[in-house]
């Protein structure tokens, strides 16, 4: 697949159970990939953005997003990533994919996102 900067990928299998920060271990092959895009693209910087569904409140769900970000970041900088390379953003439930409020709607809605730029 051919990734282009300033688009936004849905890293689709970096999963979190509800309510936490820590990666699965089914994310690590998703952010390796990650990790190769950035490893080739040496002047590439990517933009790691958090979101989380619509369970709590606006305050508690920016900062878990933040939390997920940065989990996301900690992994690429173990890859062999500079941090300078590296922002984060947290959204909360602000911008869903789905809209809806049943379990497989939230589990995709859970999730980060993340942007190249040049």
């Amino acid at each position: 697949t051919e990734v282009n900067p300033d688009n936004d990928y849905v890293l689709k299998n970096v999963q979190f159970k509800f309510n936490e920060y820590v990666l699965l271990e089914e994310s690590f092959s998703e952010l390796d990939k990650v990790v190769g895009i950035l490893t080739y693209h040496k002047t590439w910087k990517v933009l790691i953005m958090g979101h989380t569904d619509d369970v709590g409140t606006d305050e508690y769900n920016v900062d878990l997003s933040l939390q997920r970000a940065n989990s996301v970041a900690d992994y690429l900088i173990k890859g062999g990533i500079n941090p300078t390379r590296l922002k984060i953003q947290g959204y909360g439930k602000q911008a869903p994919l789905k809209k809806g409020n049943d379990e497989t709607t939230r589990a995709i809605n859970r999730r980060v996102e993340v942007r190249f730029t040049q």
